[in-house]
C-alpha cells in the first residue's frame, strides 16, 4: 500500500504539494501505530473466546476494518482526476493541466520493457535508493534525545519520497521507481539497523551503532547535496524548460 500510495499522489498533486499530503500519511500511520500496542494488550486478554487463540482474534479483530474499507476504497476511490465522477469537465481539465508537466497521467502508457530498462539503468535513481536504505533505527538511552533523533528521521522520509517522484518522467517509471525505493529501505535499511545494535554495547550507550548512523547520515547530506548540484546544473544547461525538480 505504501508505495502505491506515494506513486497515488503523483496524479493529484504538483512536486511542491506532495511531501505534506506524504507527511500526513505517515504521521497517521504512526498515530496508528501508538494505538495498536493498547489494542495488542486487549486482545491479548480475549485468549480462548470462542476456541480460538489471541493472536486469531487479532488478525480477525484488525482484518475485518481492512477488508470493509478496501471495498469502499475500490468503489468510491477514482484511479486518477480524470475519471473522478464527483468532477466537472472543466475541473478534470484543470486538475489534469496543473500536473501537465511534473506529474503521471491517467492516459499514459502502460509500463513496457524498454520503460523498465530505462528505469533500472537510471544511476541516480539509485543514489535515491542509498538514501532511503540507510537505517533509521536511532536509539539515545536520554528519553529527550531519542524524540528527537526519531522526529528527525522520520521528517526526512516524505520530501525524499516527493523528491524521487518529482524527478521520474514518465507515469510508468515512476511506479517503477518508488516501488523499488521503498523495496531497498524496507529491506536492507531495517535489518542493517537491527543488527549495529548489539546487546554486549548496551552499558556503553551502544557507540558503535550510534556512530555507524552517524556516518550514515552523514552519507546522506552528501548523497543528496550531490543530487541537488546534479539536477541544477542539468536545469541550467536545459533551454527549454527545467528538467528536474529540486
Amino acid at each position: 500500500m505504501y508505495p502505491g500510495l506515494v506513486f497515488y499522489l503523483t496524479f493529484w498533486y504538483r512536486p511542491e504539494e506532495r511531501s505534506l499530503r506524504i507527511g500526513i500519511f505517515l504521521a497517521s500511520a504512526s498515530l496508528a501505530g501508538a494505538f495498536g500496542g493498547s489494542i495488542a494488550y486487549a486482545v491479548g486478554h480475549m485468549n480462548g473466546v470462542a476456541g480460538l487463540v489471541a493472536w486469531r482474534w487479532l488478525f480477525i479483530l484488525e482484518g475485518i476494518p481492512s477488508c470493509l474499507l478496501s471495498i469502499v476504497i475500490l468503489l468510491v476511490l477514482p484511479d486518477y482526476p480524470e475519471s473522478a465522477s464527483w468532477l466537472n469537465a472543466e475541473e478534470k481539465t484543470l486538475a489534469a493541466d496543473r500536473i501537465k508537466s511534473c506529474g503521471s497521467k491517467g492516459g499514459d502508457k502502460a509500463m513496457t520493457w524498454d520503460d523498465t530498462k530505462k528505469t533500472l539503468m537510471a544511476w541516480r535513481l539509485y543514489a535515491h535508493y542509498l538514501v532511503k536504505s540507510t537505517p533509521v533505527t536511532i536509539e539515545e538511552h536520554r528519553y529527550g534525545m531519542l524524540v528527537m533523533s526519531s522526529a528527525t528521521v522520520f521528517a526526512s522520509t516524505p520530501p525524499l519520497l516527493s523528491f524521487l517522484a518529482s524527478n521520474t518522467h514518465s507515469t510508468a517509471s515512476t511506479g517503477l521507481a518508488v516501488a523499488l525505493n521503498l523495496t531497498f529501505g524496507g529491506g536492507p535499511g531495517l535489518l542493517l539497523g537491527v543488527w549495529i545494535y548489539k546487546p554486549k554495547d548496551a552499558k556503553g550507550g551502544y557507540k558503535v551503532g550510534n556512530w555507524i548512523n552517524a556516518a550514515f547520515m552523514l552519507g546522506i547530506l552528501i548523497i543528496c547535496s550531490g543530487l541537488r548540484w546534479w539536477y541544477g546544473r542539468i536545469n541550467r544547461s536545459s533551454a527549454v524548460r527545467r528538467k528536474y525538480v529540486l
